[in-house]
């Protein structure tokens, strides 16, 4: 098959970690021998705009099994809330182009409804091709504030022949917003360097806590330092690393030294690439996840695959991910019941063995496991609408 995939996010020099679960998805694809090209308007805003910079351009790239096209120009509605009319006039673009060259592709996935969806739905209005849209967002109530963004959602949910979110959670918070149509669960999936073998966990003094997310409110991240600060003084040498960088970085550094942990706590900034996260993981004991919303949780699924046993609070996403032998699920913003199961776990990690926690996450949310449902709800699809050429 030939795929086009039109992500709302996707990785790009200055934000190298946005969208990168729908890299990781459409390389799946990919890898599993389908032809996939990401369409991605790479639009930035109107501040960088000199005379002669020009109103954009194209750019093509190799991404290993993937072949990327990006229209790289300005966002020139900047009011309009998502930026619908900008993107999906660049994805025009860059889909004439496609069609030019290699005639119509047999389908398009979009991910999230807006602006991608909705881009999609002004493709297949043309072009009649099929159109599988794949939800992440949330809480989803943002993509319906206004009566605007209510119109653009319904029309992207019409024209999709399937649509896919990431968690039944998120699902539920669909159809709370008025999807009133099936919706089929497919994960977020691994890189391929989480495939690698687990290693054992290095000795160490201590429990080593880990928590990797973007320093911003909501992240529960203050959760974290408060929970591990009640229990520092039962475990001398347990030491926390958050991971991470944002606006709330400052704070969290306060926050651990007006607590009394602060040479407990390291907080070494932003990790650099799918390779540092592994070995950062690989050097910890106990991953958490603080998060008081999520609609999945990508880095809960690498620390499972690289061994390691999570703490997780229910707020969504996790509720899918961790099970038995898996680690333990707190409540939101209950930082009692999340120090408990921090203490808790810092004596029971040896219960927990690398090997058998990476392979029931392979199982469930490796490359080529998430590819085949992805490939199966395609060809479902394209069943049921014929190709343009054909009709």
């Amino acid at each position: 098959m030939r795929i086009v995939v039109i992500p709302s996010w996707y990785p790009t020099t200055e934000v190298p970690y946005a969208g990168s679960f729908v890299r990781s998805a459409a390389k799946a694809v990919a890898e599993a021998g389908h032809e996939v090209t990401v369409l991605f308007p790479e639009l930035r805003s109107l501040r960088e705009w000199r005379p002669g910079s020009g109103s954009g351009e194209m750019v093509e790239e190799d991404d290993e099994a993937l072949k990327i096209w990006r229209w790289r120009g300005f966002r020139w509605w900047p009011r309009e809330r998502h930026g619908s009319i900008a993107f999906s006039s660049a994805v025009r673009k860059l889909f004439c182009e496609y069609v030019a060259e290699k005639g119509p592709p047999d389908l398009v996935h979009a991910h999230v409804v807006l602006p991608a969806g909705y881009a999609a739905y002004k493709l297949a209005s043309v072009w009649g091709v099929p159109i599988v849209l794949t939800e992440h967002a949330g809480p989803f109530s943002m993509m319906v504030e206004t009566a605007w963004q209510r119109w653009q959602v319904r029309r992207a949910w019409e024209a999709a022949g399937a649509i896919t979110a990431v968690s039944p959670a998120l699902a539920a918070n669909m159809r709370d917003a008025g999807l009133r149509r099936d919706v089929d669960i497919v994960p977020n999936t691994l890189d391929r360097i989480f495939l690698e073998p687990p290693e054992p966990a290095r000795r160490a003094a201590g429990v080593r806590f880990l928590t990797i997310a973007a320093m911003r409110p909501g992240k529960g991240l203050e959760d974290v330092i408060e929970a591990f600060a009640r229990i520092a003084r039962g475990l001398p040498d347990a030491t926390l690393t958050v991971a991470g960088d944002g606006p709330i970085r400052g704070k969290l550094g306060a926050m651990a030294a007006e607590l009394g942990v602060a040479d407990r706590v390291r907080l070494p900034g932003e990790l650099a690439g799918h390779r540092a996260v592994r070995n950062t993981l690989i050097e910890s004991d106990v991953f958490v996840l603080a998060s008081h919303a999520e609609t999945f949780g990508v880095t809960l699924i690498e620390a499972l695959a690289c061994g390691r046993p999570v703490i997780a609070t229910r707020c969504g996403g996790p509720e899918s991910i961790v099970g038995a032998g898996d680690g333990l699920l707190v409540d939101v913003g209950d930082v009692g019941g999340l120090s408990d199961a921090m203490r808790r776990l810092a004596g029971e990690t040896g219960r927990y063995e690398p090997r058998a926690l990476a392979e029931r996450c392979w199982a469930r949310f490796g490359p080529s496991v998430v590819a085949r449902q992805y490939v199966a709800i395609y060809e479902r699809v394209m069943a049921a609408q014929p190709r343009v050429d054909e009709a």
